[in-house]
């Protein structure tokens, strides 16, 4: 295992010894030399004690001779590498109780690791509930971070971004319910977040050398936390990634995840998919992070799901109708090179894998039609979407919301307007025609019309909105068909 010069030092802290390491020390040491070696640590006899340096970062020891250092600091790594061996074969037995147990040693300081949906999977057993924060305190006996931990993080932090991929640095001052601050890592597998790992600031300063072995932990959690038992991506992913992507999740979970936004699960969602260029995505690129604390800071109540070359906002609410998102669209797509595809929006939140289908189809056919554009809405497209060999589920989920609330108000009270507006369609919007149908009064087809274009916002003498309602009419009319 390489070690770093800031690794070495925390682990001589009980020795006699000064300390000028830079801050920049990478971690590329195999191990000690008592002469000048590639990628090695050069331990001699200085003025006042023995040196141990490398490419100009010193650890001076005193009191001791140049073997009993060079014996001290090869133990060093010896210890590191025994340690990396039990942390490894801890995690492949997805045993990560014990990976914090054994990383206690490293970083003499609580740790506790959640998985993907703020689920404890680990936390320190050095430290008894009452020495801790309320938190932690609420950790330890529920087994799930609280709805006011993530209320202080969503609200009090929202211009830090904790899902960003890698370490953060916390501190809730004045909060003496999150009293501790230390680092945050965000764990992510093939673009979600599958864990996060905190190492708290208790009884000693972190430093450069805890960042580097957090980073190393972190690489070795992310694969095997970012695949389910079963070898499928979900199971101890993020909830609304998985059900985004129509991976297996938990409703325990979910419920959960819900309490934490303040959702219902019946509740009116829509997804706006944000398309962005590979400059974003590449090499971890600060401008994504930018973008994401942008939208953090300015959109209320959203949770945001990334997964290359998308970032994508699901809300309870029509985003498409939201005068704060409107006017930030207008801006980012003015200044930079991004489209934005709204999904339709659907009454309950385990129809949300058929909107990313939505608002990517949104994307990939309004720049085929429309290039000129730079946001697109699903119902523009959904002619084209259902002929171009989407799913009979697909398209179920495609029709046109209007339709879908009369459709419902057929099946359930016997209503006659699903019917009235079948016919209006069918009979190129001759009232006359469409009451003989009926065998209905003209003064109530015309009633009837009225209160059905109320709740259709789209202009009727457009005549692909009136292809739309009527391909929604026949996919929701089959539906039956086959259901009978």
């Amino acid at each position: 295992m390489k070690l770093s010069m800031w690794m070495i030092a925390n682990r001589l802290s009980s020795f006699d010894m000064d300390v000028a390491i830079r801050d920049d020390a990478q971690v590329c040491l195999y191990s000690a030399r008592l002469a000048h070696a590639t990628n090695c640590i050069y331990i001699h006899k200085g003025k006042d004690g023995v040196v141990c340096e490398h490419e100009g970062s010193k650890i001076t020891l005193y009191n001791m001779d140049v073997t009993q250092a060079f014996e001290i600091i090869q133990s060093v790594f010896d210890f590191y590498e025994d340690w990396s061996e039990r942390v490894n074969d801890s995690i492949n037995r997805k045993d990560f109780q014990a990976v914090i147990d054994y990383s206690y040693t490293i970083f003499q300081n609580p740790m506790i690791l959640l998985d993907g949906n703020c689920k404890l999977l680990g936390m320190s057993s050095n430290y008894a509930a009452s020495d801790m924060d309320s938190e932690w305190q609420y950790v330890a006996k529920y087994g799930y971070s609280s709805l006011r931990a993530i209320q202080t993080i969503k609200h009090a932090c929202c211009n830090i971004d904790f899902e960003k991929h890698g370490k953060q640095m916390f501190a809730f001052k004045g909060d003496s319910h999150m009293a501790l601050s230390g680092i945050s890592y965000c764990l992510y597998y093939n673009d979600a977040m599958c864990g996060r790992l905190n190492v708290f600031e208790k009884d000693r300063p972190l430093n450069q050398g805890d960042f580097q072995v957090i980073e190393k932990i972190a690489q070795r959690l992310e694969p095997v936390l970012g695949l389910s038992y079963t070898g499928v991506l979900g199971a101890n992913n993020n909830t609304f990634y998985s059900l985004l992507f129509n991976k297996p999740f938990n409703k325990s979970d979910l419920d959960l995840q819900l309490e934490y936004c303040e959702w219902q699960i019946e509740d009116c969602y829509q997804l706006a998919a944000l398309e962005l260029d590979d400059y974003y995505y590449e090499n971890n690129n600060r401008a994504l992070t930018l973008l994401i604390q942008l939208l953090q800071s300015t959109i209320n109540d959203c949770v945001i799901v990334r997964h290359r070359p998308y970032v994508m906002l699901l809300a309870n609410r029509k985003l498409s109708e939201d005068p704060a998102f409107k006017s930030f669209m207008d801006t980012l797509t003015r200044e930079h090179s991004i489209n934005i595809g709204f999904s339709l929006y659907c009454s309950n939140i385990l129809n949300a894998g058929f909107l990313l289908s939505q608002s990517c189809a949104a994307i990939r056919y309004g720049k085929a039609y429309a290039p000129e554009d730079f946001v697109y809405h699903f119902e523009a497209y959904a002619v084209e979407f259902m002929l171009n060999g989407a799913t009979f589920s697909d398209c179920i989920a495609s029709c046109h919301p209007a339709i879908v609330t009369l459709h419902n108000a057929k099946s359930e009270k016997d209503d006659e307007m699903f019917d009235t507006l079948k016919y209006y369609l069918d009979f190129e919007r001759s009232v006359s025609k469409t009451a003989a149908a009926l065998f209905t009064h003209r003064n109530t087809v015309l009633y009837r019309i009225k209160k059905i274009q109320e709740l259709i916002p789209e202009d009727l003498d457009d005549p692909k909105i009136r292809y739309y309602l009527r391909a929604s009419i026949n996919v929701l009319e089959l539906k039956d068909k086959i259901a009978g």
